[in-house]
């Protein structure tokens, strides 16, 4: 019995108020990015169910190029102001995370606009690149990574608040307002194409985005005592801007690096093979991406806590808060990872017959999340500890690894050879952030 009750004190003292709060944040940030999965794969199925083969690896490649146009006009601010809001929330300076938010937005208006202007110019360039026909589609490309920019933006100032509900929410709202307009469109019409499935996106953006600022309103009504009235001097103003942008060089790189990691394999089997492989290689990856949301749910909820920490300089309960967030991380996630591999051709089946060419692909791509699972959050803890230009080098060197080793495969094995690319190159990423975090972080 006396040991008993000191395995339950041991047991209720690991679990440290801070692991607690995490675990908390953690439950809701899963619960909303489940049902955002849950949206997103009836998504994915209903358009490769209403496509040909041909246009889903279309829309896949699409897709994917607006993924990383997106993050090219982000300019590295979605993880820059994660860790700035999160510094000034702890002081409670809430006039500063306005002006941080404006800033924010100012610059990814600017650079996302310079970025349609760059893509309209080039469109000749960019449809021969990507091997789709010059439509009216293309005319979307140039709208969305901008409503994407500014959607992530004001996102992730409430992940820097900690306010985990409306984070959350914005985080997975587009999913299903797009396949409920896709799904009544397809029960009138029947037919679905590319056009009008990007055209839908773009409407479920701008919802978002009127929620994003009428959530935003809510939170200064609620924090009008510490707003209203106080303005900035020019001196604060200028410190608040200087911290901001100083960031955003290295994390530019590293968001952009970070993002070939993830949709590179998607964009070289479109450009390297057949629309039939980007297809495959695209249903493989939303399989897979389904299983990161919820590692994300991991990272989302801790980052601020991180940043915190760091910058109160107590390692020692950062390094425990590291270790504990990846066990429990490796226990929940490693049975939902392998139980996607051993049930890889039911899941499959889902998207139609000619998809179970994809199976081999979605099991590396599911190998390369499993050991991001048992490394840890390498990354984002280097990314809110001040050593954000460490991982842009680790990022570097594994999307060198990606590129190479896609080149070389992709032609011969198509969406096999690029899932083996990102396998690698995932593996590279976070042996590196691992030793990284032991010795610039812990060792100290």
């Amino acid at each position: 019995m006396v040991e008993t009750k000191k395995g339950l004190k041991t047991i209720r003292q690991w679990f440290s108020q801070d692991i607690q709060e995490f675990l908390s944040a953690s439950f809701l940030i899963f619960l909303f990015k489940v049902f955002g999965a849950i949206c997103g794969f009836i998504l994915s199925v209903l358009i490769t169910r209403h496509l040909s083969i041909e246009d889903t690896g279309i829309y896949f490649l699409l897709m994917s190029f607006i993924a990383m146009t997106t993050v090219i006009s982000q300019c590295g601010l979605e993880n820059a102001i994660t860790r700035e809001v999160a510094i000034y929330h702890r002081l409670k300076h809430y006039q500063k995370i306005k002006q941080l938010k404006l800033t924010a937005v100012k610059i990814t208006l600017l650079f996302s606009s310079l970025l349609a202007i760059g893509l309209l110019v080039f469109k000749r360039t960019v449809v021969n690149l990507l091997h789709v026909p010059l439509d009216n589609s293309y005319y979307l490309l140039v709208i969305l990574p901008i409503l994407l920019s500014l959607l992530a933006v004001s996102t992730q100032v409430f992940q820097g608040l900690r306010q985990t509900k409306d984070y959350a929410l914005l985080n997975i709202v587009v999913r299903p307002l797009h396949l409920i307009l896709l799904f009544t469109y397809v029960f009138f019409v029947e037919e679905l194409s590319v056009f009008i499935t990007l055209t839908f996106l773009i409407v479920s953006l701008s919802l978002a985005l009127i929620l994003a600022r009428y959530r935003w309103a809510l939170f200064l009504t609620l924090k009008d005592e510490q707003v209203h009235g106080l303005v900035l001097n020019k001196q604060e103003s200028t410190i608040v801007k200087s911290n901001l942008t100083s960031l955003l060089p290295s994390m530019w790189l590293a968001s952009l690096f970070a993002i070939i990691m993830e949709q590179g394999g998607q964009f070289l089997v479109g450009v390297l093979s057949t629309t039939q492989e980007s297809a495959l290689y695209g249903v493989a990856l939303r399989i897979a991406i389904i299983i990161s949301f919820v590692v994300i749910s991991f990272n989302n909820a801790l980052s601020p806590k991180y940043a915190q920490l760091f910058s109160l300089g107590d390692l020692s309960k950062l390094r425990q808060l590291y270790v504990k967030d990846t066990v429990i991380r490796t226990i929940i996630l490693t049975p939902i990872l392998l139980a996607v591999i051993y049930f890889a051709n039911d899941i499959l089946l889902l998207f139609g017959n000619d998809y179970l060419a994809a199976k081999s692909a979605l099991i590396w791509l599911i190998l390369g999340y499993l050991v991001n699972t048992v490394t840890g959050p390498t990354g984002m803890l280097l990314m809110m500890s001040h050593k954000h230009k460490i991982q842009r080098n680790n990022l570097f060197f594994s999307v060198l690894v990606l590129l190479s080793c896609a080149c070389l495969s992709i032609p011969d094995y198509g969406a096999e050879g690029a899932a083996k690319a990102v396998f690698l190159a995932i593996t590279t990423n976070n042996l590196l952030g691992l030793y990284q975090v032991i010795k610039s972080i812990f060792s100290r």
